[in-house]
Parts: C-alpha cells; structure tokens; sequence
C-alpha cells in the first residue's frame, strides 16, 4: 500500500498572509516599545524645566505622544510638554539656569516652551502664578489670541474662570476660541498685546498695554475690550472641578398596593465619597404584573480594610519648600462676610506620613522667607484631619521676631510651639493653614524662599511644664518697632495701640507662673509722639479665653502706668518706667500665653514709633 504524503506546502497566499502578520506584530511592538520607552527616549533631549514641587496628581504628555504620564516632585520638562493639575492638586515648576518658576493650580493646564530666544508658556485653563527672577530674560504667556510679556523681577496671577471646568473635564484646547483672562500683577510689570493679524496689511491688532504692580484686569475674548475688576479672582477658581450628576439604577420592585412612583436620590456628597459603577452594570428587573415602586438604588461596596497610624516620633523634622508661595483670600463664613488669607501645606509634608499625634503633644514650627508686604501677626491652624474642618490646638495669634512681625523685603525666620489639646487622626489628611486677618493685610502677599518645618518636642507636655524660677531675667531691645492699630470694640473711635508677643518669647516655653508670681516690668525709650502711659500685661489663652494675669478679673485698674514719675512722655524724649506686677491667677502654659504693651489713641491714629525700646522681666 502506498504511504499518503503528509508533508504541507505553502502556496503564495499562505506566504502572503504571514509576512503580512509578521509585519503588522513588528510595528505594534514598535508602537508598545515607543510608549513603554518613552519617558527614557526623552533622555537624549536636554530638559527646558524641572519640577520641584507636587501635591496630588499632576500628569504631563510631551509633544510627540499622546499619553498623559503621571510626574513625581523631581521630573524633567521637555520642550512643549503639557502639564495638567487635578482637583485638589498643584504643581511648581523653573525653567532652567534662569529663575522664572511657574505655579499650576488645581484643574489648571499649560504648555511650557522654550527655545535660544524666549521662554514662553501656553496657558490652556484654570489659573497660574508666574514669578520672573530672571535678571535678563521676559516670559511670554500665550492665551489664544492674548499675548502677556513678563518683565524681568515680575510677579503675576492668571485665571481663565470660564475654562477650569472643562479642563477639568479633560479639555485640551479649551482656549481655542479664545476666553476672557483675568491678570493680577502683583509687582513689576506686564505688556498685554493681542498677536492676531489683520488679513489685508499683516499688521498688529492692538498697542501693547502695560499693567504695573498692584493692578488687575480682565480682557475679554473680544478684541480690544478690557473690563477693570474689584472682585477677587480666586473666588471663580474656587469651584472648578465639574460637578458629578448622581448615578441611578432602577431596579422594578414587586408589590400589591403600589400607586405612586417613590425616588430615592443620592444625598450630597464629597467626590472621594461617591460609588463608582461600572458602565457595564445593568439594573436588576424583577417582572411582575402588579404595580411597580421605581427606587434609585445606590449599589454598596465592601468596607475597606482599616489600618491604624503608628504614633508619630519624638525629634523627627522634615522640611517644607517651595520656592515663592501667594496667600489668597479664603471666604470662610460668606453669610457674615468674614473672610481671610491663607497659605498652607498638609501635616504630613512636614511631619511623618500616616502617624497619629495624641492630644497635648508639642509641635514645634518654624518658618523662614521673604515677604513683599509688612504682616505683623498670623496664626498657624492645624487641623484634627477628620471629616469636617476641627482644628487640633487652642487658636493663637503668632508674633513673629519679639512682636515685630514680618517686615517687607527682609528675611525673617519665625519660630513658635503649639500644644494639641484634641489628637490627629492621621498626617496624611491633617492640614496646616498659615493665614491673617484682613485687618493686618487686606491683600494676598507673595513669600518667597518660603520654607517651613515642624518637629514634635513632646508626646505629653503636660509633664514638661515648670514653675518659673526665681531671679529669672530677660530684656528685650528693640532698635526700632512701631506699635499697631487694633480695635476694641464696634466704633471707629473705639481703639489703641500694642505690641504683641508670644509669651514664650520671653519666659521660654512649658513655663507655669503661678497665681502671686511677682513680676517686676521696666521699660525705657523714645517714642515719637507724645503719651500718658503704657500698660503692659500678660494673657491666657489656653483654653480660647482671654484672662488677664497682671490685673484682677474683678477690681481691675485700667489706669495705665504713669511715666517719668507722673509725668507725660514727650515726643523724641527718653522716658522710663518700672512696676512691680502681681499675678492675680495661673498662667498654666507660656506656649499658650500672649504678653502685649498698650498705649491708648488719644485721639491719634498715627501709629506711634519708638526707638531704642527696652523692655525688662524680673521674676522675684
């Protein structure tokens, strides 16, 4: 019998179809190949910028890709990559060997350039802070049609309101058609041109316009059109992120009696709250021939597995930078009109990640920059990081460099020591605001070289604190200091002037003066105005409470102290004065305490000024 060939030859077809797929797998691998690699092909081009610091979610896509990849607090910026911030997340950025650094905020997007002759970004949505401190080169910011030249040593804010929505949304070209922008220059200077062209002459729309330092206004998508702005801008960016509608499943529900339809919406709720279901999902129907009840229903998820912090460490501190920081105004109780600025990072950028911090821990921080604007007291909140806004420690208003506060264009380093009197549930959602009130500055200023830490001194200070001792001395001098304004009650007359400092400044802290303490006060200087007296006191305010410790609760004598033997002080004249204080109840916790000098207003508004103040504590 004869053996059946089974050997299988391939025809010109077959030949065909395989070189065919061989060559469709070689590109997709080059195609997954290109995309896997991509962040390292980069590598053979120089950087035009680098990040240097993140919060949350930031992801950038290059020019020649179309994959957004997610950047960490030290990733390298290429020439017309693409930068977009998520809700709740920023982003600072420099351009390389030339100090114009660049702040993207929440739900924000650009595109950074940059080449032999110019730096320039294209601003795409949301809102930026732009600081040029180079000392040669102009920034151009491009905005459709709008062209913003930053001047050397410049500082601005930009804001496309009607666009953070959709960039947000995912939006790439929002400013395509070109939107209103609102520009906030906060010092040097802007030109603000439009670079569209006419068809028939080529030539330029509009004259360049320059706006200085201290101005704001809005150009509208209309050529030529600006329309001059009081209202704040961050008020428009505050709400950007597009608002998620509720999701609804039916679900048929067998019943005899049903007569009316019943549903039950989804209450609401934060965005990290909200369930996520799948597209796939498909509503459960249950057939029946009896009226049926239409119910929303919210399909649950499993509960997550809970993993308690450790306890923070004891002398660990971290620290915080980033470059130039912008307070901006924080409308706190909008029913009341009440209303803030603010700046701040979270717990744990300047503290261990994911530990819990028991109440009467000892936090201390320290702050350090480079103001444009005189802030004579803030304070520094900490919250609990639970759901809702709690804040951890007792309020106190901080008194920077023995009272004088941050002075404008100088160096100051702050340092000060806050008790927790309720415990943080975890750094990672704890958040540290550093703000002042309105009447210290009614302006958001700009710090650069802004840097803060925190270090824990003590898990239970209560165990720390100790009687003042006996004999103790301190002077403070001051080479000049002007005493501020502050109100005492509803009127405009109602008022006086004082110097504040944190009590700890001067008795060190964890200190307890008891009640019967004798504390004997000199002061000596010139001042350049004329006054009656001064009065000096300490407070306490551990538990939010404002008690007097120099002067009886019940007989107080708000007589202030006479100087120069009854006399009054005369303008540009030395003066002096001392009087022996008994404390009429505890101060439990220098930390928590405040000591101030007063002087009333006489009917004087000007700040007074002295010179060569001195200021002693003896403890008997």
């Amino acid at each position: 019998m004869k053996k059946r060939s089974t050997a299988y030859r391939l025809n010109k077809v077959d030949y065909l179809i395989f070189i065919f797929c061989s060559l469709a797998a070689a590109f997709m691998l080059f195609l997954f190949y290109r995309d896997l690699t991509s962040f390292t092909i980069k590598q053979a081009e120089s950087p035009v910028a680098k990040i240097y610091y993140k919060k949350n979610t930031v992801q950038r896509k290059y020019l020649d890709n179309e994959i957004w990849e997610v950047l960490n607090d030290s990733s390298d910026i290429y020439d017309g990559d693409r930068i977009r911030t998520s809700k709740n997340s920023e982003v600072y950025t420099e351009f390389s060997d030339s100090g114009i650094q660049i702040q993207i905020h929440e739900n924000s997007m650009v595109q950074i350039f940059k080449t032999k002759s110019q730096h320039s970004i294209n601003f795409i949505g949301g809102e930026i802070f732009v600081a040029n401190n180079s000392p040669e080169e102009k920034l151009v910011i491009h905005s459709g049609k709008k062209e913003i030249s930053v001047s050397q040593s410049s500082e601005v804010k930009l804001a496309l309101p009607e666009v953070s929505k959709a960039v947000a949304a995912g939006a790439e070209e929002a400013v395509e058609d070109d939107n209103t922008v609102v520009i906030e220059v906060v010092s040097g200077q802007v030109e603000v041109s439009e670079h569209a062209k006419k068809p028939e002459t080529g030539s330029q729309i509009s004259e360049p316009m320059v706006v200085s330092a201290g101005e704001k206004i809005t150009l509208l998508p209309t050529v030529g059109e600006i329309a001059k702005e009081k209202t704040d801008i961050v008020a428009g960016i505050a709400e950007s992120a597009a608002v998620e509608e509720p999701v609804v499943v039916e679900k048929k529900v067998e019943t005899e009696e049903a007569k009316e339809t019943v549903e039950i919406l989804e209450t609401e709720k934060t965005v990290a709250e909200k369930v996520e279901i799948s597209e796939n999902e498909e509503p459960a129907v249950v057939k029946t021939e009896a009226p049926a009840v239409t119910q929303t229903v919210i399909p649950t998820q499993s509960e997550p597995v809970v993993i308690l912090p450790e306890p923070i460490t004891v002398g660990v501190e971290k620290k915080y930078e980033r470059g130039t920081v912008y307070f901006q105004r924080n409308d706190y109780d909008r029913a009341n009109g009440k209303y803030n600025y603010g700046t701040g990072c979270d717990l744990f950028e300047v503290t261990e990640k994911d530990k819990t911090i028991p109440a009467g821990t000892a936090l201390e921080f320290t702050m350090k920059g480079i103001s444009n604007k005189d802030i004579s007291r803030w304070a520094i909140q900490i919250s609990t990081g639970e759901e809702e806004w709690v804040q951890a420690h007792p309020f106190k208003n901080s008194f920077g460099n023995d009272g004088k506060g941050i002075t404008a264009n100088e160096p100051f380093t702050y340092k000060t020591v806050y008790v927790l009197n309720k415990p943080i549930v975890n750094t990672n959602s704890s958040w540290v605001n550093i703000c002042y009130d309105p009447e210290i500055l009614d302006e958001g200023a700009v710090i650069r070289n802004f840097e803060v830490s925190a270090k824990v001194l003590s898990v239970n200070a209560a165990n720390e604190r100790k009687n003042i001792s006996s004999g103790y001395k301190k002077t403070l001098e001051f080479e000049s200091i002007s005493f501020s304004l502050e109100h005492w009650g509803e009127k405009d007359s109602e008022y006086e002037f004082k110097i504040s400092m944190d009590s700890a400044d001067i008795f060190g802290d964890f200190i307890i003066i008891p009640k019967g303490t004798k504390i004997k006060i000199t002061i000596s200087g010139t001042c350049d105005r004329d006054f009656k007296g001064m009065r000096p006191d300490l407070i306490d305010n551990t538990e939010n409470e404002w008690i007097e410790i120099l002067m009886d609760n019940d007989n107080r004598d708000y007589e202030a102290a006479k100087i120069n033997n009854n006399a009054t002080a005369l303008k540009n004249k030395e003066f002096s004065y001392s009087k022996e204080y008994i404390t009429y109840s505890d101060l439990p916790d220098t930390s928590s305490g405040i000591f101030y000098l007063q002087i009333d207003n006489e009917n004087n508004r000007n700040k007074p000024t002295f010179t060569n103040l001195k200021i002693s504590f003896e403890v008997e």
